[in-house]
């Protein structure tokens, strides 16, 4: 059923899903680099943050937490955007900071 009955060398269908399989893995690969900056980048900024909540939560933990890190989350936010437009009139175009940063380098 999975191959041709005459014992040819054909490919078979668990030879195309294997392929498949080495595709995504090949691509998993080859962005693996931007996708580990990215969580590198949120894990910084969520312990930065997360600082201020080490006090012992009053009533509410979500009243806690806003209360406790609004400021520096808008902060954050604020740079972060500051950033991203920079980064927009420097490098038209690139739609993540990988791409900015290189065409910032080799320009």
């Amino acid at each position: 059923m999975w191959g041709p009955d005459n014992g040819s060398d054909s490919p078979t269908r668990v030879d195309a899903c294997d392929r498949q399989i080495d595709v995504v893995l090949a691509y998993a690969v080859m962005a693996a680099p931007a996708l580990l900056a990215e969580v590198f980048i949120d894990a910084f900024i969520v312990s930065v943050l997360y600082r201020h909540l080490r006090i012992a939560a009053e009533g509410n933990w979500l009243g806690t937490a806003v209360r406790k890190t609004w400021l520096l989350a808008f902060a954050a936010a604020a740079l972060l955007c500051l950033a991203g437009w920079c980064l927009e009139k420097l490098a038209p175009g690139a739609h993540s900071i990988g791409p900015a940063i290189e065409k910032l380098l080799h320009s």
